[in-house]
């Protein structure tokens, strides 16, 4: 894989890897694990606002419920 298919790679750092491998597991499960081991660490910072993983995964709970009463469905 060179810079021609990729130009940005020419702009990583040379110790930058160009692949990673990662586990086949879901976004959701990361979040999960994380408010599992770090419940009260903080997760994201935004303009003077934090959230801890708790928040974090209690919130993500309550976007996936309004949008699956929306008509979400997966895969469609």
């Amino acid at each position: 894989m060179g810079t021609d298919n990729y130009p940005w790679y020419g702009h990583y750092d040379p110790r930058t890897p160009r692949h990673i491998n990662y586990p086949n597991v879901s976004l959701a499960w990361f979040l999960e694990q994380s408010a599992r081991r770090l419940p009260d660490k903080t997760s994201c910072v935004f303009m003077n606002s934090s959230l801890t993983y708790r928040e974090l995964y209690r919130l993500s709970g309550i976007l996936a419920e309004q949008l699956i009463k929306t008509g979400l469905q997966e895969g469609k």
